[in-house]
């Protein structure tokens, strides 16, 4: 009897580890966590608290197992290829599903994180569309330009045409709202409203995300009206809004219904995404990077911000030799918050990770959890009592075969000179990437023995990393940012000086050592369209510009970062696809590099953080 029982509980370990090898470490960390009566820790992914569900990816063995799903009630979103969908799983079936034969790998979708005047003299978009040579005027006319992003206020005046005439947003999807009988969810989806028509557009006017993120960017990109003195870099083209919820299945989603809309009008499009994500293997083969990747095409344009973390220190790395395998990093939580983290090894290798509470001037270990080793993945939670909660789960990724540990802590403060340490163990020839997320650092003790933190690698998923989407970093074409109550601010200390590289401009390589910002465009500080007075959390204090027309009045403020960079970079690729519609992302790629400037500040290019250099929309080469 005993020895059978001793067979069982092999049988249950290896059935256990060979469903955590299809469920991503944040969904056996999720999982864990809605079982576990220990964990103080928020889960990575956003659960649905109305139905308990999730977005994720699902990778199947072909389009027979996507129907098989559809059949069991797996609400299925997007269809990326035959072998990637993006779905909506309650958790209830998870565990059942990943049993399933056909069903890969499952990926819980995280969030998502929300990333001109001077503008555009400095990018020459003015004289792309004043001294073109007889070829015409190219104001984005005949482009779709899709905008993915929250904070959308429907109603500004620079979203009609530059004689106020007509309304320029042809289709709004509104993805965190729910459905009803006036609005249904668009067509191939089943969540969200959509609205249509230039009337229920209007009527919209603000999402309700409590900010103004989403106008601001669509101004850069496409802003229209003249008197404000701050027109966008493409003012004649159509645009298409999706205000996202952030959920990054539905981030994909919506790149899908910009393009979709644009064949259906038989147009060009190029889709902004101003939106980053810190967790991935930032090598272009996650599933969102793969689900991008097959969007585009001829007259199929992305446009992403690399990211905001060029001035954190939130990455290090070792290469372990022979006699130096252990790599130790003090990873830094703030007490009372959810902190992330994850470490991705080399291909074809493993790796192991011990949390520990060490005092970092004796080296003492008061603490420490248990081991996780990529090579036979279980996962822990570990109770540090009155100092917080650790939870680790760990892979070989199916995709990139590289080992993959995620960790997720809820700290609380600790004893001076504690800290937590994190053990990891590799061999001689491989390496190891640590990175922080959320609200955490990589500290630097300058000790032997331990790594420092560093601001390399810190280009972002979604916007940063995939293989055809144009990644954007941001320089600076202001700092003076001035106010209509008479006020001023320097942003200098902030962001450097003009012309230089924004100094919370992300920084490549990708892991895979690809060059990555592509390009660089304006991003600080940058005036644009802001959601009306009242709402969204913005007040007229803080704008820089007032247009009064017909009774109302529009604001206008300044804001920073690659979400602002990406946008000009969107509007200036609208410009070339009404010289050439069919350019594919490749030939993009090609004349940013031909065309881009260069100076003291670019430095020798291509580089990793202005990439080919400034982006200029009209070039004499």
């Amino acid at each position: 009897m005993k020895r059978r029982i001793q067979l069982l509980a092999a049988a249950a370990i290896l059935s256990s580890s060979a469903m955590a090898q299809k469920l991503s470490p944040s969904l056996q960390i999720l999982l864990n966590s809605q079982n576990n009566s220990l964990s103080k820790v928020r889960s990575l992914a956003p659960v649905n608290k109305k139905d308990n569900t999730i977005g994720a990816f699902i990778r199947v063995d072909g389009p027979e197992v996507i129907e098989e799903l559809k059949s069991k009630g797996i609400k299925i979103g997007s269809v990326i290829s035959d072998s990637l969908v993006t779905a909506t799983l309650p958790l209830d079936k998870i565990q059942t599903l990943a049993d399933t034969k056909g069903i890969r790998y499952i990926q819980a979708a995280t969030s998502a994180k929300l990333l001109l005047d001077k503008a555009r003299a400095d990018g020459n978009v003015d004289l792309a569309q004043s001294e073109t040579n007889g070829l015409g005027s190219y104001t984005g006319k005949g482009i779709v330009i899709g905008i993915v992003d929250t904070g959308m206020y429907t109603d500004h005046i620079d979203f009609f045409s530059s004689d106020r005439k007509r309304y320029r947003i042809k289709k709004y999807w509104q993805q965190d709202q729910w459905p009803g009988k006036l609005y249904k969810s668009p067509k191939n989806f089943d969540y969200g409203r959509e609205m249509v028509d230039s009337a229920s557009i209007r009527r919209m006017y603000y999402d309700l995300s409590g900010q103004t993120h989403g106008t601001h960017v669509a101004g850069i990109a496409t802003g229209a009206d003249i008197e404000s003195g701050l027109q966008g870099v493409a003012p004649d083209a159509d645009i298409v809004l999706v205000s996202t919820d952030l959920h990054g299945d539905h981030v994909i989603d919506g790149v899908k219904y910009c393009f979709e809309y644009a064949d259906s009008v038989k147009k060009p499009c190029v889709v902004n995404l101003s939106i980053g994500n810190t967790l991935g293997p930032r090598d272009g083969t996650s599933e969102s990077d793969e689900a991008l990747n097959a969007m585009t095409g001829p007259g199929r344009i992305i446009v992403g911000a690399a990211g905001n973390d060029g001035s954190k220190i939130v990455h290090a790395s070792k290469a372990f030799t022979a006699g130096d395998e252990e790599m130790k990093v003090v990873f830094n939580c703030t007490p009372g918050k959810t902190a992330a983290g994850e470490i991705w090894g080399s291909q074809g290798e493993n790796l192991t990770v011990q949390a520990k509470l060490v005092d970092i001037t004796t080296d003492e270990v008061s603490m420490e959890s248990d081991i996780e080793d990529t090579s036979a993945p279980k996962g822990f939670t570990k109770d540090l009592g009155q100092y917080g909660t650790i939870q680790i789960a760990s892979e070989v990724n199916p995709v990139n075969g590289r080992p993959h540990i995620q960790l997720v802590a809820a700290m609380g403060y600790l004893p001076d000179n504690s800290r937590l340490v994190l053990s990891i163990k590799g061999k001689d020839g491989g390496e190891a990437h640590v990175w922080a997320a959320q609200e955490s650092t990589i500290e630097q003790i300058h000790k032997e023995g331990y790594t420092d933190g560093d601001a390399k690698y810190t280009v972002n998923e979604i916007g940063g990393t995939a293989k055809d989407v144009i990644s954007v970093g941001s320089y600076n074409t202001r700092t003076l940012v001035e106010y209509i109550n008479g006020t001023s601010y320097d942003y200098t200390s902030f962001a450097g000086n003009v012309g230089a590289i924004s100094s919370f401009s992300s920084a490549g390589p990708t892991l895979d050592g690809r060059m990555k910002p592509d390009v660089a465009a304006p991003g600080a500080e940058i005036y644009s369209a802001a959601v009306k007075n009242g709402d969204g959390g913005f007040d007229v204090s803080q704008a820089s510009k007032k247009v009064t027309y017909d009774g109302k009045d529009y604001y206008y403020w300044s804001n920073q970062g690659t979400s602002m960079a990406a946008p000009f970079v969107t509007g200036t690729v609208a410009l070339w696809l009404q010289a050439k519609p069919t350019l594919s992302p490749e030939e993009v790629k090609e004349v940013i590099n031909k065309s881009s400037r260069t100076d003291t500040a670019t430095g020798e290019v291509p580089n990793y953080r202005f990439g080919a250099g400034k982006i200029d929309a009209f070039s004499n080469d």
